[in-house]
């Protein structure tokens, strides 16, 4: 990741709440798509669906912190964790347990 100081506000990281969730709209998308798959018994592509978003998802707790780096006053480095934990990581959990149970409900 490039240092905190040479990055641009709404071009490197989003100035507001309305931006961080235009940005990663798309989540819900790719969750709707890994429960289609695993509903219909597609567990190996659900699986690796799933993998590329635990990823993504490490991509966007680094960004997380970079933004509370900045100290911009969108997010407080403190808060980081929780925030990606109760929104995102349980539920990759939750599905990576649905998948490897044979779970199509």
């Amino acid at each position: 990741m490039e240092n905190a100081e040479d990055l641009a506000p709404g071009a490197d990281y989003p100035r507001t709440f309305q931006e961080v969730d235009e940005w990663f709209r798309g989540d819900a998308a790719c969750r709707e798509y890994i429960r289609r798959l695993r509903r219909a018994g597609e567990f190996d592509p659900a699986r690796a669906q799933l993998e590329k978003s635990r990823a993504y998802t490490d991509e966007v707790l680094a960004l997380f912190y970079t933004l509370a780096d900045l100290k911009q006053g969108l997010i407080v480095r403190q808060e980081v964790p929780t925030f990606i934990t109760a929104n995102v990581k349980n539920w990759l959990e939750e599905e990576a347990k649905a998948i490897a149970a044979g779970k199509k409900d």
